[in-house]
């Protein structure tokens, strides 16, 4: 058995919110990011405002792909 060097994936954590009740999206952003800031993960979660929720899985999509993009 050989000795891998196991390569940490970078991964970011994406907060995407409708914004059609904007003062029901802020409330859980905000409720996400406390929740967020006294675990584990590094960084600051990147929140992306998006006009309903339909665009919601869109953007997921994205934030995805930049993912990968950073990985390489």
């Amino acid at each position: 058995m050989t000795n891998k060097t196991i390569k940490p994936i970078r991964k970011s954590i994406y907060i995407i919110a409708s914004t059609f009740y904007p003062e029901l999206s802020d409330e859980l952003i905000k409720g996400a990011k406390k929740e967020l800031s006294t675990s584990s993960t590094k960084g600051y979660p990147q929140v992306y405002k998006v006009p309903g929720a339909f665009e919601i899985s869109g953007m997921a999509k994205i934030g995805k792909w930049l993912d990968l993009a950073q990985t390489k």
